[in-house]
């Protein structure tokens, strides 16, 4: 797989009849690991590891609305199981472009996070969302999780 722009974090992987597998310390369980999917294991193990944030409110492919399939990537929760943090991961061949970032902020529309990333693994955006002038300001990383 692609070396990311992240920390190197000791992700369990293994090889099955020719297909490779990543471990999903959240869901509990192996995944095909597709280039997006190594990405969202990374990003998961820097918002634990990195930024101090509990495996325990970190949601996975969390469901936006009902009626739509539209999920989001990773949303982080505060200690009110309020979504603090909203992710976006792309494949690290896929430029991270405006659409990229619209659509995350559409997907914010229903969570209201407070922050937002969006990340294919070589480069990340960060924002802080300012909910009552709705719109979002770009910051040069996420802060670190207070308990």
């Amino acid at each position: 797989m692609v070396r990311l722009n992240f920390p190197s974090f000791a992700i369990r992987k293994k090889e099955r009849a020719g297909r490779f597998y990543i471990w999903d310390s959240i869901r509990g369980k192996w995944y095909v690991c597709t280039p997006e999917e190594w990405v969202r294991q990374h990003v998961i193990q820097y918002l634990h590891r990195v930024l101090n944030h509990p495996l325990g409110r970190i949601g996975v492919e969390v469901a936006l609305d009902k009626g739509r399939l539209r999920r989001s990537d990773i949303v982080v929760y505060d200690a009110f199981l309020r979504p603090e943090i909203l992710v976006e991961c792309k494949r690290p061949s896929l430029e991270i472009t405006r659409q990229s970032f619209d659509q995350i902020a559409r997907y914010n529309l229903d969570l209201k996070a407070n922050y937002l990333m969006v990340t294919n693994g070589l480069s990340h955006y960060y924002a802080r969302v300012n909910h009552a002038k709705k719109r979002y300001d770009f910051l040069p990383k996420l802060p670190l999780h207070k308990p």
